[in-house]
């Protein structure tokens, strides 16, 4: 029977056990990705960060001078303004308690003086960072401005508008909706041709945040041509790693979306996303994550697909080398990631032969001794290459495959429960010695008490490793 079949007695199939992975792994990584969103969703100069605070009876003031439109400094009223509403909900709930407020801030986007547009755009893209109703508003009342002016002149304005159609799109799949309605993604992906960098980085932003939960918006922009654009600056020599930290989130979110994950792969993304994961590996770029991180999640991605994929990024001698190096990183989500690229790609045989026979083993089963995230994502790469049967299951067990993973059985979540029955079933079907192994340190206990376990599921697996390898026999001793 196929590897790609079935990898254990009465288990998922493997392609089951994937696209499972992937689509829980994708929602956990959506939730931390939103997590960095907040934190970089307001914008505030640096100097400006050592200023003292404005307090919300200050706000409420500069907020009614606003809508007075008397004699006062009006540029300098914006600028105390956009540095209040960075502080926090309480001081944008400001804005909604002053009457004719947001409507204020409207008119002075949409007046004739460019240097007012562009700090109007800067108060409306931090008000954008609170919450949905306020986020609403700001679509309601400026998205379509915003949208317009993307395709103007006036640069400053452009990377504002930009960031705060980010904003907006960060906030929800509804805010999406609204904004992909109103029009703002093909002059979004046009702005990726902008001769500034700035402007290029805030339309990546606002493109990753519109596409990562709608995936018609994804269709969408590539039906403008934004996959050309991002590979011309994927290749760009000297490219900040700030704007390349964008453009490598947008291409996680389009990775989602299988089609156009073989689009990408057609045109050559693949090679060109290995070379950058090599380049960060050799550069010392692992320390902060920034880039590799997005481009793992690409890589992963891709390779939850066909096996050619895999093998296609494999054709760079240099990728598995930098695997091991990530795996090793300081951070510990990014070696976190890289398991999840190995789980993806040990679906081949030649890779997985790769595996086995070199110094990635031993750090994937190093993997074992930390907490449940690393042993479920370690689990899976082990149970990936267990599928390939009796050569690859032997060399897991001289490596000391078994005995790392027998205590497993013992821990409480039912995923890595799941996977450790799995794997020691598939290990003891090809060894006799891993069946040695396997009675040596416990693993027959662990069944035995897995037997009385709370989900039925493990129950049924633990009770037919027992009937299948250890005799109907023995089941019956144990309860005599």
């Amino acid at each position: 029977m196929s590897h790609k079949t079935k990898y254990k007695l009465g288990a998922p199939s493997i392609q089951d056990m994937r696209t499972k992975q992937r689509q829980s792994q994708i929602e956990i990584r959506k939730n931390k990705r939103e997590r960095r969103f907040n934190a970089k969703r307001v914008r505030l100069e640096d100097e400006e960060k050592e200023k003292p605070e404005i307090s919300v009876d200050e706000t409420e003031a500069v907020c009614r001078e606003l809508v007075k439109k008397g004699s006062h400094d009006l540029e300098e009223s914006l600028k105390t303004l956009r540095r209040a509403l960075a502080q926090g909900p309480e001081f944008i709930d400001t804005i909604f308690k002053v009457d004719n407020c947001l409507q204020s801030l409207v008119g002075v986007l949409t007046g004739s003086d460019t240097d007012l547009q562009s700090q109007a755009a800067w108060c409306l893209t931090n008000i954008a960072t609170g919450g949905k109703n306020h986020t609403l508003a700001v679509a309601k009342a400026a998205a379509p401005y915003f949208i317009t002016y993307l395709t103007g002149s006036n640069t400053m304005l452009q990377d504002q508008c930009a960031w705060a159609l980010g904003n907006i799109a960060g906030d929800s799949a509804e805010c999406c909706k609204i904004l992909q309605l109103q029009g703002c993604i093909p002059p979004l992906v046009k702005l990726l041709e902008s001769p500034v960098p700035s402007c290029i980085q805030s339309a990546a932003f606002a493109l990753a945040n519109l596409i990562r939960d709608v995936s018609e918006n994804s269709k969408e922009a590539v039906n403008h041509g934004i996959l050309p654009l991002l590979l011309k600056l994927l290749q760009t020599k000297d490219i900040s790693t700030d704007l390349l930290c964008e453009v490598a989130w947008v291409l996680t979110y389009l990775t989602h979306s299988d089609d156009i994950a073989v689009q990408m792969v057609s045109m050559g993304f693949l090679s060109t996303i290995v070379n950058i994961i090599v380049h960060c590996t050799v550069t010392d770029q692992i320390q902060e994550g920034q880039v590799v991180t997005p481009m793992l999640r690409a890589l992963g991605n891709i390779c939850s697909g066909p096996d050619d994929f895999s093998l296609t990024a494999c054709e760079n001698p240099r990728l598995m080398p930098a695997l091991l190096e990530l795996l090793k990183a300081p951070l510990p989500h990014i070696a976190r990631e890289t398991l999840w690229v190995l789980s993806n790609m040990t679906s081949d045989y030649s890779i997985v032969l790769s595996v086995v026979y070199g110094p990635l083993l031993q750090e994937i089963l190093a993997q074992l001794d930390k907490n449940i995230e690393f042993q479920e994502e370690a689990l899976y790469v082990l149970c990936n290459m267990a599928t390939h049967g009796e050569t690859v299951s032997g060399q897991l067990v001289a490596h000391g495959a078994v005995a790392k993973v027998v205590p497993l059985l013992k821990i409480f979540d039912l995923e890595v429960l799941h996977l450790a029955l799995a794997f020691c079933e598939m290990t003891i079907r090809y060894s006799d010695e891993a069946k040695f192994i396997f009675e040596e340190c416990g693993g027959l206990s662990h069944l035995e008490q897995l037997q009385n376990h709370p989900n039925s599921q493990i129950q049924e697996e633990a009770e037919e490793i027992i009937d299948t390898y250890f005799g109907k026999d023995y089941s019956e001793e144990v309860y005599d």
